[in-house]
């Protein structure tokens, strides 16, 4: 457990489209005292952030289904909002460079989800929204 906190809880957005793996991470994340909202895709995941403004950061996979992956999904974040912290993940594709936007973290799956907690916080630490 992550011991941790920020106040208010900083609300995080997961978006995974294997739903045992989005629920494993969105428990070990709240357990860390973050708030989540889960998306199934980036497609989705994009409908979201234009109609919330409490997001603080994003945890994405790379490959998933609809027109948009996790890449572009962190490149229309950066573009639109780059006060949210990025993060993407995958245990497939490694991204290569010029792949992610600037100051997106990339952590390899499977990953330690209290660590990648602690990253988290120290990113938002980091760069206050």
């Amino acid at each position: 457990m992550v011991e941790e906190t920020l106040a208010p809880p900083m609300t995080v957005l997961l978006v995974e489209d294997e739903p045992l793996l989005r629920t494993f991470s969105a428990d070990a994340f709240s357990n860390a005292g973050f708030n989540i909202i889960e998306a199934g895709t980036a497609d989705e995941a994009a409908s979201i952030l234009t109609t919330r403004d409490d997001v603080s950061a994003v945890v994405t996979d790379i490959q998933m289904p609809g027109a948009l992956d996790g890449l572009g999904l962190v490149r229309l974040l950066y573009a639109t909002k780059p006060q949210i912290a990025r993060v993407v993940v995958s245990g497939r594709v490694r991204p290569k460079p010029g792949d992610l936007a600037p100051d997106t973290l990339f952590v390899a799956k499977p990953y330690d989800a209290d660590a990648l907690a602690s990253r988290l916080f120290a990113m938002l630490r980091a760069n206050p929204t």
